[in-house]
């Protein structure tokens, strides 16, 4: 019409061609491109899920890898701090203790070795334990002074042996 602005008409003559554009598109084209647009809108939330899903699955491999690695690192600190007082005859019982709780788990967190070396340093702290909790002062010093000993030349081998699992890795 004369009387529109210049881009009224543009929008009109515009808007005529695309509506003439649409109704000449064959159905058959249109029902194709609407199919290609749904495959490929659930193409893309699959992959999106699958994404998420993947992280997801990161994340719980490293929160087990952390798990196992303070569980590790628990049993390795306490065994640590049972075997090595300060002097052969300032073993702490609590220490003791607590290594013994420690290593309940030992066995599922350890292969068979490192299993086998932990037995034999409760073997010793217990008989540490023994001798403190029963106040046997005659044995105090022969049994104090052998763990001491005995920790004193295999701890280079138990940290040698533990030195694998506790990387993060593992």
């Amino acid at each position: 019409s004369p009387g529109l602005p210049l881009t009224n008409q543009g929008e009109t003559l515009c808007s005529a061609a695309m509506n003439e554009w649409i109704l000449s598109v064959d159905p058959k084209l249109v029902d194709f491109w609407r199919t290609a647009a749904t495959v490929l809108v659930a193409v893309i939330a699959a992959a999106i899920a699958a994404s998420i899903q993947y992280r997801q699955w990161m994340t719980a491999r490293d929160k087990l890898r952390l798990d196992l690695f303070d569980r590790r690192l628990r049993i390795y600190d306490a065994v640590r701090r049972a075997l090595l007082p300060s002097f052969p005859d300032r073993y702490d019982l609590e220490a003791i203790e607590a290594a013994g709780e420690a290593m309940a788990d030992a066995q599922w967190l350890f292969e068979q070795e490192v299993y086998t070396f932990l037995r034999e340093a409760i073997v010793y702290l217990s008989d540490v334990e023994r001798v403190i909790q029963r106040n046997d002062s005659e044995n105090f010093r022969t049994v104090t002074r052998g763990a001491y000993e005995w920790a004193g030349s295999n701890m280079a081998r138990f940290d040698l042996l533990m030195e694998p699992y506790l990387r993060m890795g593992r």
